[in-house]
């Protein structure tokens, strides 16, 4: 075989033979069973992971910016670690540290999607490094999480003052939706919620309504800290507010009432490395 068939066509011979529609495929180059089928597939995924790892290895090597607002930065010695953890371990094999496999990691290289799986992590070890706040994936708990309730009944006097969110979110003629197994969602949101301020705060960086069915998901998180607490009493604060727009174009403007550390995202995929850098 001189060329390689496309993946669609690999994959439409293959269901046409499974469903018993095709004994065999008969291309020029010769006769294709469902092994040789299979085979091909698998030169495919071997071509897909050659093409990834050489747009990792030329992303590790570039330089890039550093914003002056952060005093801190990772040490190259600690990107390099990150960088062997992807290339010295199976790519299924779990990174004890991490909670994820090497190929789940290696999603944050280049500009691939960040995953539930990363915004789990990242929020658990926000959690863990500080009292004061209590971080979660909201999506990925339960109506009520199990771990949160049992922390905070157990009688702990310790209890934060402070939830960070991480949504989600996706959008339809009803209007704004957490995403869940059945109406999954597209984009990535954050809520703050400070119980001491009584005040709620929710960060859209392509300026969508405030999700429907958010707030009694909040309160239960208030009401574990503060059973006296209604969430009547709070005040809701949007980082930018979806009713501001361009009488033209019907786009988000820029208003008084936007906040300059939470940009709009001009593009439809970055707004998990918007979420991941404003955490940090």
């Amino acid at each position: 075989m001189k060329t390689l068939p496309s993946e669609d066509q690999l994959h439409t011979w293959k269901k046409d033979i499974n469903n018993d529609r095709m004994k065999h495929i008969e291309t020029l180059s010769g006769t294709l069973g469902i092994n040789d089928i299979n085979d091909l597939l698998k030169l495919h995924t071997a071509k897909n992971i050659q093409a990834a790892v050489q747009q990792e290895v030329t992303w590790f090597s570039k330089s890039y910016n550093k914003p002056q607002a952060v005093s801190k930065h990772p040490p190259p010695s600690l990107i390099e670690d990150f960088q062997k953890m992807l290339y010295f371990n199976r790519y299924d094999k779990i990174c004890e540290e991490n909670g994820m496999t090497a190929m789940e990691l290696a999603m944050v290289c280049v500009n691939r999607w960040i995953s539930s799986d990363h915004i789990t992590w990242i929020m658990k070890a926000l959690t863990e490094s500080q009292k004061d706040t209590y971080c979660i994936f909201l999506n990925g708990s339960l109506n009520t999480d199990p771990k949160t309730f049992r922390r905070f009944k157990t009688g702990n006097t310790d209890l934060p003052s402070k939830f960070l969110f991480a949504l989600n979110v996706g959008r339809n003629e009803r209007g704004t939706f957490l995403g869940s197994d059945v109406h999954r969602g597209c984009h990535w949101a954050l809520c703050h919620v400070d119980i001491v301020a009584k005040k709620i705060v929710y960060g859209d960086s392509l300026a969508w309504p405030f999700p429907n069915r958010l707030l009694s998901r909040v309160e239960k998180y208030i009401k574990v800290v503060c059973k006296d607490e209604e969430i009547s009493d709070f005040s809701i604060v949007m980082l930018h507010d979806p009713q501001n727009k361009c009488p033209m174009s019907g786009t988000h403007r820029y208003g008084s009432t936007c906040a300059d550390f939470y940009p709009l995202q001009t593009c439809g995929n970055i707004c998990g490395s918007l979420l991941w850098s404003y955490q940090q």
